[in-house]
């Protein structure tokens, strides 16, 4: 005899086929009435579950559809870079409800950063609400990794200040909720997946002041076993011999990355990576060379991966990577050195989402983590609040 399904699994069918009739959804359960009764209602008073629209073109009285309660919770997301922070308030399903874009430093005091983080995160809490359950979570995405322990950084080795640091502790103090931290180039990923989900692979890279990347096979990002998938700035370039500050020679970073733009064209008064990216569109020969040079290089190194990989897209996503000499040089790479049929099938372009990636990446691997089944099962076990029972049920409704 067949297990029945958990709340949790129940939840997760809701989520995948829904809207759905109550009577669909008991003949794809296959649970007896009375338990996807008792799912329901506990679903419902958890603010989980809701009664949605009436299906149209039905015959005699339409039946309510059930839907996932997207609403019911919100999520904040920090993607923090070098130079720049987008501070994103979205609901259950990545939709942004507020955002707000500020200029940080990251070579700075990392309390002073989360300090200007939580002050512009509040006020969108105070502006837009938080749900009728308050805050699931908060994501932080970072040019480094996960520490082993929860909510700690792993910082590269230009920003050792931040290493160790315990971002987890320090914000969800502030904001009053979990906190998850993910490399900024995998939340980009996976904000990338979920705006296109029709590629079963998918490649990111991140050109900012360093390079990353995150990978999405069949629709679950690839961490790698210690967690430390995408550090494609530190793959080898050959004939390249330059010492990286990772320590090891000939790294991608030391030609690719726009720290390494920005050593170059130093001479010509280019100081930032928006200096840059204005100077390569007003025309300025050194600048589109280094964009140049840096493409090929990349384009090197991604026609391996891409052999291997066979992905349906590689997205560029960063101050930089949005941008066309830098985007053809890499193009031109992939297509000589690539397997023929891999490389007719890849697209390659920016990212659909530009600078909000990261943030509807961080939401959506927030309630994937926090609302999966097993999570779901946490909340039921733990109860609702008496006082926020809805007033009428949606199991009362015509199926």
């Amino acid at each position: 005899m067949p297990v029945a399904l958990t709340h949790g699994e129940l939840l997760d069918l809701l989520r995948r086929r829904g809207p759905i009739t109550r009577r669909d959804l008991l003949a794809l359960s296959r649970l007896s009435r009375s338990t996807l009764v008792e799912r329901l209602d506990t679903l419902q008073r958890l603010h989980l579950v809701r009664a949605g629209a009436r299906r149209s073109g039905a015959n005699g009285r339409p039946p309510v559809m059930l839907e996932f309660d997207d609403s019911s919770r919100t999520i904040l997301a920090v993607d923090l870079g070098a130079s720049h922070a987008v501070v994103a308030l979205t609901d259950l399903s990545a939709r942004v409800l507020g955002v707000k874009r500020l200029s940080v430093d990251l070579s700075g005091r990392p309390k002073r950063v989360l300090n200007r983080v939580v002050k512009a995160a509040s006020s969108m809490v105070d502006q837009h609400g938080a749900g009728s359950h308050g805050l699931l979570g908060v994501g932080l995405s970072f040019p480094g990794l996960a520490g082993s322990e929860p909510g700690t950084i792993e910082a590269p080795a230009v920003l050792a200040h931040w290493d160790g640091l315990r971002a987890g502790d320090l914000l969800g103090t502030a904001l009053g909720a979990p906190v998850t931290v993910v490399n900024d180039a995998h939340a980009m990923a996976y904000g990338e997946y979920l705006a296109d989900g029709r590629r079963r692979t998918l490649l990111t890279v991140k050109v900012a002041t360093g390079i990353g990347a995150g990978l999405v096979v069949d629709g679950r990002l690839h961490w790698g076993d210690s967690h430390g998938a995408g550090q494609f700035g530190h793959m080898r370039v050959p004939g390249l011999d330059e010492r990286c500050a990772c320590g090891q020679r000939g790294c991608l970073a030391t030609v690719a990355s726009g720290r390494a733009l920005l050593r170059r064209l130093e001479s010509d008064d280019i100081r930032t990576l928006e200096d840059l990216a204005r100077a390569a569109e007003q025309g300025h020969e050194p600048a589109l060379s280094a964009l140049r040079e840096s493409g090929r290089a990349m384009g090197v190194v991604l026609s391996g991966v891409a052999t291997m990989l066979d992905p349906g897209a590689i997205l560029f996503g960063g101050p930089l990577g949005h941008l066309e000499p830098f985007l053809t040089a890499v193009r031109g790479e992939i297509q000589a050195l690539t397997y023929a049929r891999t490389a007719r099938g890849i697209e390659i372009g920016p990212t659909v989402l530009g600078d909000e990636s990261a943030v509807i990446g961080l939401a959506g691997l927030i309630v994937d983590t926090q609302l999966d089944a097993k999570g779901v099962d946490r909340l039921v076990a733990a109860g609702a609040p008496q006082d926020r029972l809805p007033r009428r049920s949606i199991v009362g409704a015509s199926s």
